[in-house]
């Protein structure tokens, strides 16, 4: 996994010294989303050709209809990135909840054999005292995770805990 997202650093490094990424301060960036500029693309197509039929008319211009066709392919192609990695970052949140919940899911149901293990009668009292131990560890590490186990229980979300027999000292 550890290579995995060194990979993913660099390629996110590329993209960013690629394309020239920089965030944009809060203020600019209210200010250019006030804007409408879902025109500008037609608009510097027309630009573009305008200059070309009638380059002898024109004064000099800040632009030439290359750099006019160059910045429009570079704002399709982010406004592309954009939507890919939209789509993608869509689908890491939805994985990262699913495997946050397969994760509590695991850690809940050691918890949960740890504390049904510690009630264990057959277990020795210094095997039983060490899985007290753990056991309050557990909870001191995530006391939101074994509220959380409780609960689960309680909804019948993992099985019900192992509750020996008192009598027989065997299973019931």
């Amino acid at each position: 996994m550890e290579l995995l997202r060194e990979e993913f650093d660099d390629f996110v490094s590329f993209l960013r010294q690629a394309l020239a990424l920089a965030a944009l301060p809060p203020g600019r960036r209210r200010a250019l989303r006030a804007r409408r500029y879902e025109a500008a693309g037609k608009l510097a197509r027309g630009a573009a050709a305008v200059q070309r039929a009638h380059a002898g008319c024109l004064p000099p211009l800040p632009c030439r209809p290359e750099d006019l066709e160059a910045q429009q392919e570079r704002v399709e192609l982010l406004a592309h990135l954009e939507r890919v990695l939209g789509a993608l970052g869509g689908e890491v949140s939805d994985t990262l909840l699913r495997e946050r919940a397969e994760l509590l899911h695991m850690g809940l149901a050691v918890a949960q054999g740890v504390e049904q293990a510690r009630r264990d009668p057959t277990l020795s009292p210094l095997q039983r005292r060490r899985l007290g131990v753990a056991w309050q560890r557990l909870r001191a590490a995530a006391p939101v995770g074994t509220r959380l186990l409780r609960s689960a229980s309680a909804q019948g979300l993992l099985p019900a805990p192992h509750r020996p027999d008192r009598r027989s000292g065997q299973g019931g």
